[in-house]
């Protein structure tokens, strides 16, 4: 089995931390990638961050968890999403399609193991949600969406 942390929930003030074990979860972690789609009863489209959602409030939102730094450029954006994607790390993003706006984000990091037959264990981290879409359970939507 693979152990998979759930860590640095923004919950409210509060802070999250669960921990899940499952025989089956290297090969859920395989399954991320097409993980995205349009949920049925609203304009909430869950997807892998991209260059542009720099211009849709994504280090805004990022801010309301940890600092991001001043003076990011689009191109430098664009370059750590690539570099994101090159090293396996996984940044997905929840949009408001109705609004063109990010408004929950969280990453999954892959790690791979010598042990337990040179298994994987996956850490989610940097999860937020918007003040404004709070309480709407998409915290756990980017979680399950990571670990599908």
């Amino acid at each position: 089995g693979a152990s998979i942390l759930l860590a640095h929930m923004s919950s409210g003030d509060a802070a999250v931390e669960t921990r899940r074990t499952d025989d089956d979860a290297a090969s859920e972690l395989l399954c991320v990638e097409p993980v995205c789609g349009i949920s049925q009863e609203s304009s909430m489209v869950t997807r892998k961050v991209a260059a542009g959602d720099i211009h849709k409030g994504f280090l805004e939102l990022l801010g309301e968890l940890t600092v991001v730094g001043d003076g990011i450029t689009p191109e430098a954006f664009a370059q750590r999403v690539k570099e994101m994607d090159d090293t396996g790390k996984i940044v997905l993003v929840i949009e408001d399609m109705s609004r063109g706006r990010v408004v929950a984000t969280g990453s999954l990091v892959v790690e791979l193991k010598f042990g337990r037959s040179l298994g994987k264990c996956g850490h989610i981290e940097d999860v937020v949600v918007s003040s404004e879409y709070r309480g709407k359970r998409l915290g756990q939507r980017a979680r399950s969406a990571a670990t599908r």
